[in-house]
């Protein structure tokens, strides 16, 4: 009657760490095999070009910058004391973007191939996603 108790015990502990391990590593396992998969940096890529958009010599002409996403991206501003932010939201995370100078959105959110233009004016900046065929 041991035996068999033990043996039930053994096989209900093995089963438990086998779902664990399943259901951790699953999404890991997932990339692995589909193929499909969404790179982590791309969140970081947009907050980067956008950052060195936002801080360009102004004193040149309008600056025009092709990106291609696969996650979608949605932009919202706010207004500070004497500052003006941008906040860039994806399924991945959030990021704020300050800026000394006034910024105006074309777009709300963008996803696919889309060329981004910065044009500036005095203490203006105006930031326009036109889509890439």
């Amino acid at each position: 009657m041991a035996e068999i108790l033990e043996k039930g015990l053994l096989i209900g502990f093995g089963l438990s760490v086998a779902i664990f391990f399943f259901s951790v590593f699953t999404p890991y396992l997932s990339v692995f095999f589909t193929g499909n998969y969404e790179p982590l940096d791309e969140h970081d890529i947009f907050v980067y070009t956008i950052e060195y958009g936002l801080s360009y010599n102004k004193g040149e002409v309008d600056l025009h910058v092709n990106m291609s996403l696969s996650i979608e991206i949605s932009l919202t501003l706010e207004s500070f004391m004497d500052a003006y932010g941008l906040n860039v939201t994806s399924n991945l995370k959030s990021s704020l973007i300050i800026s000394s100078s006034l910024i105006i959105l074309s777009n709300n959110s963008v996803t696919g191939s889309f060329e981004v233009i910065f044009s500036y004016d005095i203490n203006l900046v105006i930031i326009t996603f036109r889509g890439v065929k």
